[in-house]
């Protein structure tokens, strides 16, 4: 696998998982009228935070969005978009190292290896 289509794979993961993070920060939440007050507070809380996850993660900084990602599954440890856009982080991750594997790997049937496994990732979606 050339590194033009590494890289053109490695664009559209991250497309379809930033576009799968951001729709899930833009949802709004809907109140109950008999909800108490402080639900509200926590629902900003939670916003807040999936936006700067969702954020971090569209300009690059997996360190921070896998940070923000992990808090909201501590907080809101039933939330399953968090643990969702954690997952896509990592897959993204995984992505990555696989191709810089392939790079650096002697190993020709090693590469042919990791090689698949990127396929196989890319046809996530």
């Amino acid at each position: 696998m050339n590194t033009i289509n590494t890289s053109k794979v490695a664009l559209v993961l991250l497309s379809i998982s930033t576009a799968s993070i951001t729709s899930c920060a833009s949802t709004s939440y809907q109140r109950n009228a008999n909800e108490p007050t402080e639900t509200i507070a926590t629902v900003s809380n939670y916003q807040k935070l999936t936006n700067d996850a969702a954020k971090a993660y569209s300009t690059g900084d997996l360190e921070t969005a896998e940070s923000l990602f992990a808090s909201l599954q501590s907080q809101y440890p039933k939330d399953s978009r968090s643990v969702y856009n954690l997952a896509m982080l990592n897959l993204q991750k995984a992505y990555e190292g696989l191709q810089r594997f392939v790079l650096i790997e002697t190993n020709a049937d090693l590469q042919k290896q990791a090689e698949k496994m990127l396929e196989t990732l890319s046809g996530i979606r």
